[in-house]
């Protein structure tokens, strides 16, 4: 077994232990002081004895490589790693520096009963931290928040602890032996599958103030469907209550997608998009569609006009034009040569064998020539108006399609209101 120090131990003669501060799957943590430095830093210790396989060293060294790489205000930083070799065992230690002050869990045992405010300015602050670590590439996924590893001050400042089951598919287990990790109640659903994602994280924040607001274990809540059930149990107001909903969903993908989205929101610097729910009812031409969320059912309508009727008269009008198109436009085009050119020329003509011969059918030919050109004018303006009426129809049908394509009006039901809701290229009223 790993050797217990005791105070006024003196670890690798430079650190005195003053006492224990915790124990895990993961060894033991020490606060110790460093005799050549004066300072008070944190001790983790593993032992070979300690551990059941090989995977168990490679996470604390893991860790040891991840907290080097931080370089955060409210994460300790990394100080120093060594190992020690014994008759019996090898231990290993990491050194950090001491984040001061008393776990969340400890202050809600002594009785601290935090208020809605300040439950929210703890969880900026951790998301602030969870920002800062899924900058990373990879992302850098703590996968156990909860109160035992969230420090608070005297001054208010908030530090982020004990990342030893950072980064890894394969986790140490609660109980002892399987990949799984974290803490029951503050794990999220995916965890026990052995995922993790950047949401994740959010899942064991949002159990965490759960817990704050409550002083309950999120285990003790009842549940349905795997979604924690804690609206009735609290007092906070409907927007954070939202919030703290979508982040504690079961599903992925109704969760924020990151950290940073869910600061962005619960700062009020966008807003809580709702979502769209699940599929409850589509009829069989699937014009209408009810779906619902765990606190509204939306009925979703559809263009009552199908995909295919939209250009029908369009279509029409196009098969009767289209033989005689081709024909009307040389037509029109030649009514507009004659009109410019040849007319002005006859009537030229005309002119000089009324004047000069005084020509006996020149009645006969003006009457004549007066009702074709008249004719052939009143065809022009005909084909004209033809050609602005199917242009009319065709950008009509042109706008109504992409109105009804962009177009869709739901119909919001909750417990004491509904709501009517229309989207027209992009626009909501």
């Amino acid at each position: 077994m790993q050797q217990l120090y005791s105070r006024q131990n003196i670890i690798a003669q430079r650190y005195r232990i003053l006492n224990v501060l915790g124990q895990g799957g993961m060894g033991r943590t020490y606060k110790a002081e460093d005799l050549k430095t004066g300072q008070i830093v944190a001790i983790k210790s593993l032992s070979l004895y300690q551990i059941s396989d090989w995977k168990t060293l490679d996470l604390f060294k893991r860790e040891a490589q991840t907290i080097a790489q931080l370089n955060h205000p409210a994460i300790p930083k990394y100080l120093a790693y060594f190992q020690v070799d014994t008759v019996e065992t090898r231990d290993f230690y990491l050194v950090q520096q001491l984040a001061p002050g008393k776990s969340l869990a400890e202050l809600v045992e002594m009785g601290w009963k935090p208020k809605e405010a300040t439950v929210k300015r703890l969880a900026i602050e951790v998301l602030k931290i969870l920002v800062y670590l899924q900058q990373f590439t990879p992302a850098i996924i703590h996968r156990d928040i909860k109160p035992q590893n969230i420090i608070l001050s005297k001054n208010g400042e908030v530090f982020l602890v004990d990342f030893g089951t950072v980064s890894d598919t394969y986790r140490h287990t609660v109980t002892g032996g399987s990949t799984i990790v974290g803490t029951f109640g503050y794990m999220a659903p995916e965890q026990y599958r052995g995922q993790a994602v950047l949401s994740t994280d959010l899942y064991g924040l949002g159990a965490t103030l759960l817990f704050l607001l409550t002083g309950q274990s999120p285990a003790d809540f009842p549940q349905h469907q795997l979604k924690i059930k804690f609206r009735s149990n609290v007092q906070i107001s409907p927007d954070f209550a939202d919030w703290l909903e979508r982040i504690l969903d079961p599903a992925i993908a109704y969760r924020f997608a990151n950290a940073k989205d869910a600061l962005s929101v619960l700062q009020g610097k966008q807003k809580l998009r709702q979502n769209i729910g699940q599929l409850f009812y589509q009829s069989p031409q699937q014009r209408i569609a009810l779906l619902k969320t765990p606190h509204r059912l939306i009925l979703e309508i559809k263009p009552i006009g199908r995909q295919r009727d939209r250009f029908r008269l369009l279509r029409r009008l196009t098969r009767i034009i289209k033989p005689i198109l081709p024909l009307l436009l040389w037509d029109m085009i030649g009514l507009l040569l004659v009109n410019s050119i040849a007319v002005p020329s006859f009537y030229g003509e005309l002119y000089k064998t009324i004047r000069l011969n005084n020509h006996p059918d020149v009645i006969f030919l003006t009457t004549l020539y007066n009702w074709v050109l008249t004719g052939c004018v009143v065809f022009l303006i005909l084909g004209i108006l033809f050609l602005i009426i199917y242009g009319l129809i065709g950008l009509f049908s042109i706008a109504s399609f992409l109105i009804k394509a962009t177009s869709r009006t739901w119909i919001e039901l909750t417990p004491n209101r509904f709501q009517i809701k229309r989207w027209m290229l992009g626009l909501c009223y």
